[in-house]
């Protein structure tokens, strides 16, 4: 899944990131446990910021980027941000750090890849986060732009982020997830200089990209020969795992749960707001802890579970080496059915919807049958088909729905004049004005 928290300032993010730069002549260090951590560039606006994408993270670049501290194509220094006040009310140049999308596959995925140690499974999840964060760059991307007096919202098609990926969580249970760090700055190539990210757009797709997130990830581990075990929205767990095993290596989930029990809320029914306090709340200090004593930490307690790691990744391994004898999986076929049940889940509901809509719910209902290319595929063939009928930019109606329309247009028309009104016009406004003087309110002009 993909959790997302704005980042303040340049200086809160490298202080979390702290120890990915250690001293001088020392190698980075992991921030829960004494490891390497992968660390890039990332995004388009990587390579017109001259970091590289792929490149290391420096950490001066680092809070540059953030800062909005970035050169233009001339070779001047852009000044992101707009003078605001303070909590004083004292003026001051203010600009918006970034945000953290944080990407984390379901716990058994953690637990085959890490104390399983399959690493095709880390892998998996880097392609996953990597086709998400392309589907969010191609449609988040976006600035406010003013070109010869008229301000608008421009698509820009790039972003800048550095990625953080980590293996455990601060209770030092495994964990898989890597942390997006999106600056709040995007390249304008038309004009060749950075300007500020207009970020709403990020924030609106950011569940159906966790949908991609997902439909990518299971694809990837069916793929490796795991079966998967599915529940609503694309969730999914690793076949052979069970709850209790699952719950067994989640310390961190068993404390944000009881954090939010001591403020009479159930975990279940908490807002996604209220699980992201209780997380800040109940962090735990930063633990260094060798990573060899802590594999043979989560090796012991998946033994005193009963639960044999090897033997699942070892009966993956020995499915997929056999799929090559198989006929293969038809993934446009799997994407049409799934665009299509997609279409018909949300036109039952509403008669104009959004094409980010239609992503998330057939990736939900794909189950890693299918990925975003051949998603996107099958939703631009149902649009040149017919079967779908663009209402703008990127809302979409069907073809049924335009025809229902028209019989209920058709109707209204047809009976106009054919009956005779229950009120009279004069008689209806005295008696709605009566009513509105008796609530205390008055109805709108839609209402009456």
């Amino acid at each position: 899944m993909i959790s997302c928290h704005s980042i303040a300032t340049s200086a809160s993010a490298a202080e979390y990131h702290k120890e990915t730069w250690a001293a001088a002549g020392a190698g980075a260090e992991e921030y829960y446990v004494k490891e390497l951590v992968p660390n890039e560039w990332a995004g388009e606006g990587a390579f017109h910021a001259g970091f590289g994408i792929g490149a290391e993270v420096d950490r001066q670049d680092f809070v540059k980027a953030l800062d909005g501290q970035l050169k233009n194509a001339d070779g001047s220094d852009s000044k992101l941000g707009k003078w605001g006040l303070d909590s004083a009310g004292a003026k001051e140049w203010q600009h918006r750090a970034g945000v953290d999308f944080t990407f984390a596959p379901p716990k058994s995925a953690s637990m085959v890849g890490l104390v399983g140690k399959d690493e095709r499974v880390v892998a998996a999840h880097e392609a996953a986060v990597h086709k998400a964060m392309g589907y969010l760059e191609k449609n988040a991307a976006q600035a406010r732009v003013t070109r010869d007096g008229v301000t608008a919202t421009e698509k820009t098609g790039n972003l800048l982020y550095a990625k953080f990926s980590h293996e455990t969580t601060r209770d030092l249970d495994p964990q898989i997830h890597s942390h997006v760090i999106i600056a709040n700055a995007t390249y304008d190539k038309e004009a060749g200089v950075w300007r500020s990210l207009s970020n709403e757009k990020l924030l609106e797709l950011r569940m159906s990209a966790d949908s991609v997130y997902k439909a990518e990830f299971a694809r990837e581990l069916q793929a490796q020969g795991y079966k998967l075990d599915f529940t609503k929205n694309g969730d999914f767990e690793i076949r052979g795992i069970s709850r209790a095993n699952v719950e067994a290596f989640s310390q961190r989930d068993a404390a944000i749960k009881a954090g939010l029990a001591e403020r009479g809320i159930d975990y279940k029914a908490a807002s996604y707001a209220q699980q992201e306090a209780a997380t800040q709340a109940t962090r735990a200090h930063k633990t260094d802890f060798e990573r060899q004593e802590l594999q043979r930490t989560w090796e012991a307690r998946a033994q005193a579970q009963g639960l044999n790691l090897k033997n699942i990744v070892g009966h993956a391994r020995d499915a997929a080496a056999q799929t090559t004898t198989r006929q293969p999986l038809d993934e446009m076929g799997e994407a049409r059915a799934a665009v299509d049940k997609a279409i018909s889940h949300l036109s039952e509901r509403e008669a104009v919807f959004e094409r980010k809509d239609i992503i998330k719910e057939a990736a939900d209902f794909g189950r890693g049958r299918a990925g975003i290319d051949q998603i996107e595929s099958a939703i631009n063939r149902a649009s040149q088909a017919g079967g779908l009928q663009s209402r703008g930019e990127t809302a979409f109606t069907t073809d049924k729905a335009i025809a229902s329309e028209k019989a209920m247009l058709r109707t209204m028309i047809e009976g106009r004049g054919s009956m005779s009104p229950a009120v009279a016009g004069d008689r209806l406004d005295s008696r709605l004005a009566r009513l509105d003087q008796g609530r205390g309110f008055n109805l709108n002009a839609g209402q009456r």
